[in-house]
């Protein structure tokens, strides 16, 4: 269930988006409505709720390159002994490197 709250943050961060996406295009979008549906659905499922223990992380280009590097150079020089806490890492490293 979606929780008034969550709506109301999930609007915010729309309006934002939303704004940048008109700046972008050069002229208000007449489509707004389905612009902010399909944009809040798919954050709404991208992201659980917020108890769920997930933390978002806004990074420029720089600093994603940055964070990319430094995750696959740790798993390149050193490894880890632990399996799960090395799984953990690839996944990390694959999402970084999907975003």
């Amino acid at each position: 269930m979606l929780a008034e709250d969550r709506l109301r943050t999930l609007l915010r961060v729309a309006e934002s988006a939303h704004a940048a996406y008109e700046a972008e295009r050069g002229e208000p979008d007449p489509d707004w409505p389905a612009w902010y549906a399909q944009f809040i659905v798919a954050r709404w499922r991208e992201d659980p709720e917020p108890d769920g223990g997930t933390h978002e992380l806004r990074l420029d280009d720089e600093e994603h390159r940055l964070l990319e590097a430094a995750v696959h150079a740790h798993l390149n020089d050193f490894g880890h002994d632990e399996a799960d806490v090395l799984r953990s890492l690839k996944e990390l490293h694959a999402k970084v490197r999907a975003a």
